[in-house]
């Protein structure tokens, strides 16, 4: 137990982070179809629908599958995902540059995801859309909760892509000025990963 704990709470390996992230953003991804599901479900029937004609229930529905697709399913699959994987190889490092940095990034993901189901069920909901713009009218005693709750998300998912930016450039600047990659090298590392390190 004490050997899963350290390599998967607390790994500062770009690989094993990688795998975190691929896994949650695959986690994220089926809840998002879910909700997608359901709203084409609720589109196909005639009448008022599973949801009886509850506008704002639905609302809620598109609001959170879009943000879950988008923020919880696309970024952390190719910017955490992905880039953990192939960054360090492109560049021929061994790690990124900061790899606590990198574990930090992923583990602000979970609560962020954790905080926007939590929104919908607070008072009616954020129905706010897909793309969260909100063009009615907001009466702040029935609306501060959820909105906090979204903007705590954003707060959390905002540091996390800060943090991508931050250990990706610092990552490719270190290789830049430290190890000088031809093509040639660069592509030997992508495809036998176990070379790093070993190059001439």
């Amino acid at each position: 137990f004490k050997s899963f704990m350290s390599r998967w709470l607390f790994s500062v390996s770009h690989k094993d982070i990688g795998i975190l992230y691929l896994s949650f953003a695959l986690f994220a991804g089926l809840v998002g179809t879910s909700l997608s599901m359901f709203i084409r479900l609720e589109l196909g029937l005639a009448g008022r629908g599973l949801l009886d004609g509850a506008g704002q229930l639905y609302n809620v529905i598109i609001t959170g599958h879009g943000i879950i697709m988008l923020l919880f399913m696309v970024m952390p699959a190719l910017f955490g995902g992905f880039g953990n994987w192939l960054v360090p190889i492109m560049i021929g490092a061994p790690d990124v540059a900061f790899p606590r940095l990198n574990n930090i990034s992923f583990w602000l993901n979970p609560p962020a995801f954790f905080l926007l189901i939590l929104s919908t069920l607070v008072e009616q909901g954020a129905g706010l859309g897909w793309t969260a713009f909100y063009m009615g009218k907001l009466s702040l005693n029935t609306t501060i909760c959820r909105e906090l709750l979204i903007l705590i998300n954003n707060k959390y998912i905002g540091q996390s892509a800060c943090d991508y930016i931050v250990y990706y450039n610092i990552s490719y600047i270190y290789i830049i000025d430290h190890q000088r990659l031809d093509v040639v090298q660069t592509l030997q590392l992508f495809l036998y990963p176990d070379a790093v390190g070993k190059t001439t």
